[in-house]
Order: C-alpha cells, then sequence, then structure tokens
C-alpha cells in the first residue's frame, strides 16, 4: 500500500495519511508545533520533484521523493494513489 508522508524535519518522525494535506490537516488538532513544522516543509517542499521531507512511502516504510515514487508506482501527487487501487 502506498501513502502520503511528510518527514518533521526537527524530529525526523515520518508522518503518513491518505494526503499530504490531511497528514497536516489532522495534526492542527493534535499537535500544534509539529502542524507548524509540516505546513511550514509542504509549502517550502510539497511541489518539488525531489524533496527530503515530502514523498510516499510503501510497504517498506522508506520514505521516496515524489520523483522516485512517480518512477516506481506512478504516484507524484497524493491523488494519483487512488487511481493505482
Amino acid at each position: 500500500m502506498i501513502s502520503a508522508a511528510i518527514k518533521d524535519p526537527k524530529t525526523g518522525k515520518v508522518y503518513v495519511g491518505e494526503s499530504h494535506s490531511s497528514i497536516i490537516d489532522e495534526m492542527e488538532d493534535d499537535n500544534p508545533a509539529v502542524f507548524a513544522r509540516l505546513r511550514k516543509v509542504y509549502v517550502a517542499e510539497g511541489s518539488l520533484p525531489v524533496s527530503e521531507h515530502v514523498g510516499f512511502v510503501g510497504d517498506d516504510a522508506v520514505l521516496l521523493n515524489r520523483s522516485e515514487a512517480q518512477k516506481k508506482w506512478g504516484v507524484y501527487y497524493s491523488q494519483d494513489i487512488k487511481r493505482r487501487i
């Protein structure tokens, strides 16, 4: 299974969800400090093909940037995940 993922630049923890925006939205209520960091990194790097913090994970839980995910799974945007199901 493929999930959208954002890595917290401060802690290195990878948060996963159905989409990048859903990850950020969930953190807004759960942890405002993490929300602020994830939102900042997503705005800065979110649409870049090669990002250290924004991408996708598969069953192996390895974070792949958008370019790598597109090559491996044909997924570049969160909505592409649903097309693969």
